[in-house]
């Protein structure tokens, strides 16, 4: 999420955040206000983790910032299937997290002039690499996705095929089916740690045995569509969670069998 920014020539200011992983409202009040006061030209990136919405303090803190002048960005990709997005504010959303389609993304608030590039031979190959995901899923070919996609920087048009896809896919059915896969899991498995309640969004738990749990999941094909490692580049001292298990958004009968199985361990 950072890279883009710097890519810019912006400098990030990183906010901590909270238990639900959401940037901490006093943190970002003072350090926003710092750079208000430093005469800089600051804009809020507000990522909804795991769909988490904001709380009242943190909504707080984004109105007052967008009252102030500054641009309030909210990447709502873990959250956008719960409905639209909060007004005055500028909306970013890529659907590969979520839904089965080719790359779809798309910016809300910002005219639309110059924020598109002409597709080229990348985009593409882009587009096929995630179809070929899409028909035969594995490590190997949503590696060759995610690689192509760290490339293609410039946001250009969707393929027409992307297009196609995205129109013909039932956007409120498939929200109904991730609630009922979370119902399941979670009344059958009580007293999960849940990160995300009510969330319209993959179930994401808090664990000190995620790591392990992930990998017996993963023995019988079951891999979560929301992880990040540590990346290198952070320095020492940051905190970064490893305590977090993302399930797939949806399952079959089956598979919620093995998922309650591992988790009621």
């Amino acid at each position: 999420m950072v890279t883009p920014w710097e890519l810019e020539g912006m400098a990030v200011n990183r906010v901590p955040v909270g238990p639900d992983l959401l940037m901490s409202p006093g943190e970002l009040s003072g350090r926003l206000g710092a750079c208000l006061e430093g005469g800089e030209i600051p804009a809020v990136l507000h990522c909804e983790t795991f769909g988490v919405r904001a709380g009242a303090e943190l909504d707080a803190v984004l109105v007052e910032a967008a009252g102030r002048g500054v641009p309030v960005v909210v990447d709502r990709t873990h959250s956008f299937l719960a409905g639209e997005a909060d007004p005055g504010r500028i909306e970013v959303v890529s659907t590969r997290k979520l839904l089965a389609v080719p790359e779809v993304a798309w910016i809300r608030g910002l005219p639309e002039a110059g924020l598109r590039g002409p597709r080229a031979w990348l985009d593409d190959r882009l587009t096929d690499a995630r179809e070929r995901f899409l028909e035969a899923p594995g490590v190997e070919s949503f590696e060759a996705a995610e690689d192509l996609a760290d490339e293609a920087w410039t946001p250009v048009p969707p393929h027409p095929d992307a297009l196609a896809a995205m129109s013909g896919f039932d956007v409120e059915e498939f929200a109904g089916r991730i609630g009922e896969t979370r119902r399941q899991i979670l009344d059958r498995v009580p007293g999960l740690d849940v990160v995300n309640p009510g969330a319209a969004c993959p179930l994401v738990i808090r664990s000190p045995r995620a790591g392990a749990m992930a990998d017996e999941l993963f023995g019988h094909g079951i891999v979560g569509p929301i992880h990040w490692d540590r990346t290198d580049h952070l320095p020492v001292g940051l905190n970064w969670p490893d305590d977090l298990l993302c399930l797939p958004a949806v399952l079959e009968e089956s598979r919620i069998d093995v998922a309650v199985e591992v988790l009621g361990r």
